[in-house]
């Protein structure tokens, strides 16, 4: 299979938007509220870079996760805050090798292409499981957001050191409701886009699978020399145990000269021949007694 097959076209041009969406979600707006005291009110923002307010401006999330008094719900916020900008510079890191070997996987042959969309299910099973836990890890920080100060002479303008203005209340006292916004479902298509992402790198590594086909051929070199290995899996045998047959006497005209069987055969015959010979000398012997007898009468 030369060129592009449909399910890695797919899974390139799908890497690549989530590649845009992941920037959305990093750089939109995941939460938003507006505060409302006295009669005033303030719309305050949040991403994944910086808290934004109606009259300080924006403040940097890393600046306010430096602040040496920290409480509970601020380490909280900051621990997720922290692991969610990770995974998402890791998830960044691979979707950008996996596109550069999309656009290598028509330059290979079937067994590039076979290893091209092998690494690239990895990659983007790896993307998918980290995306959807990042969207999901993103979303639950929400109710660790800080509040927002409010000052009865100033208002919203509280005066302070830059941070100052956002705070942490108690339920009773707040003033900020935080809702979602479209960074955040922007982070859960994405996280959609990468399961699909890896669904179609599956699909693409069993195209492959099935389309490249490799053959082994074994070679057998006969050599014309004889050797002169003497082991006995060379020598021919009729597969009998010729030591029972040299037990029993029985003879093997197929075994090897000086073998058990032949020694014990010939063994067998010398006794053979004394007993015979004894017994034709007997009989001699007994025939010259009875005509000695006979002549004597």
């Amino acid at each position: 299979m030369d060129g592009y097959s449909k399910a890695t076209t797919l899974n390139v041009a799908a890497g690549i938007a989530l590649l845009i969406m992941i920037c959305l979600s990093y750089f939109g707006t995941s939460f938003s509220a507006t505060g409302e005291s006295n009669g005033q009110s303030c719309d305050i923002s949040v991403n994944m870079m910086e808290f934004t307010h109606c009259h300080k401006g924006t403040y940097a999330i890393r600046d306010f996760c430096e602040w040496d008094r920290k409480g509970t719900l601020r380490s909280r916020f900051c621990a997720q805050h922290l692991a969610v900008v990770s995974m998402s510079y890791a998830v960044v890191f691979v979707l950008v090798v996996a596109t550069l070997l999309g656009c290598l996987h028509a330059l290979g042959g079937n067994i590039c292409q076979l290893v091209i969309s092998i690494a690239l299910c990895i990659l983007h099973s790896i993307s998918a499981i980290v995306c959807v836990i990042m969207a999901i890890a993103w979303a639950f920080s929400k109710g660790a957001l800080p509040d927002i100060a409010f000052d009865p002479v100033h208002g919203y303008d509280v005066p302070g050191e830059p941070g100052s203005e956002w705070t942490y209340q108690s339920s009773q006292s707040g003033i900020v409701t935080w809702t979602l916004s479209w960074g955040v479902f922007a982070s859960f298509a994405g996280a959609v886009v990468a399961v699909g992402c890896a669904v179609c790198s599956y699909v693409a590594v069993k195209q492959m699978m099935e389309a490249v086909v490799i053959r082994v051929e074994v070679k057998q070199v006969e050599s014309e020399e004889p050797t002169n290995n003497r082991f006995l899996d060379n020598l021919p045998t009729t597969g009998v145990i010729t030591h029972t047959e040299a037990i029993a006497g029985i003879t093997n005209a197929g075994s090897p000269p000086n073998s058990p069987t032949q020694l014990a055969t010939r063994s067998h015959n010398v006794e053979v021949a004394l007993e015979t010979g004894e017994e034709e000398t007997r009989d001699a012997t007994g025939c010259g007694d009875a005509d000695t007898l006979q002549s004597v009468l």
